[in-house]
């Protein structure tokens, strides 16, 4: 199997769609200008691995998405967080998919259905049930559907038949201290990812901090490693400054 790619000013600099034709070698993907690409792979974000491996189907965090070629077929890997998904959808021998629903259905030629009055609890669904469902549909204007995949790694094979493949998993940790220095290694992988002078862009990691548990812990754990610049919540209800303050951001 093999990979070329169009790259193209005119779509958003990080999105992509690709398809593949049934028993075809050829995987297209038109992508914008901010999408790294090897001749093995494709990804945009950060994950937790060297950038210059590119090796994404072994990340145990991936902050992003993006696919590896593989001798008889595409392995797409997933985000591995909710706020970011693969869509995809087959329609007569060829295969199609994107990180943006809206890309995908442009590359259809279609629609969302506005006769559909579900589609919000549509996407709640593949939130709370990512870990027990393959896929969810979407319909769309066409009476046929797209398929929003989170969670798992999917293969597809040059049939274009799809099977799920589980993302690697780190050791359940026995202490608190071994949880500590996984989720610590691991967010500074991340942000080794985030700045390597070798992407095509590299990031500046900014934490959210709010008055909640969450986004103090990992804006303590970002500090820990050197990293200090923080976006506040503020309104009647909300206020996390004097957090990020105490942190020294």
């Amino acid at each position: 199997m093999q990979v070329s790619y169009i790259e193209s000013l005119e779509i958003p600099r990080g999105s992509w769609c690709g398809r593949l034709r049934q028993n075809s070698e050829q995987f297209v993907v038109v992508h914008g200008c901010d999408v790294e690409t090897t001749d093995r792979s494709f990804h945009e974000g950060v994950w937790s691995g060297d950038f210059a491996e590119h090796a994404i189907a072994e990340a145990v965090m991936m902050s992003g998405s993006g696919a590896c070629v593989m001798e008889h077929g595409i392995l797409f890997v997933t985000p591995s967080h909710f706020c970011e998904r693969i869509y995809t959808a087959r329609r007569g021998a060829t295969f199609y998919a994107s990180n943006s629903l809206v890309f995908l259905l442009a590359a259809l030629g279609e629609k969302p259905d506005l006769t559909e009055p579900d589609y919000h609890f549509q996407f709640l669904e593949s939130h709370r049930r990512s870990q027990a469902v393959e896929y969810v549909d979407l319909r769309t204007n066409s009476g046929d559907s797209i398929q929003i995949r989170t969670d798992a790694n999917f293969m597809v094979e040059s049939d274009l038949q799809v099977r799920t493949i589980p993302k690697p998993a780190p050791p359940i940790p026995k202490t608190f201290e071994i949880y500590h220095k996984s989720i610590q290694e691991t967010l500074g992988t991340l942000l080794a990812n985030a700045i390597d002078a070798k992407r095509k862009r590299s990031y500046c990691p900014i934490s959210t901090v709010s008055s909640g548990y969450d986004s103090a812990a990992v804006a303590t754990l970002a500090v820990s490693l050197g990293f200090g610049d923080a976006i506040c919540f503020v309104s009647e209800q909300e206020d996390g400054r004097p957090i990020a303050k105490r942190l020294g951001m």
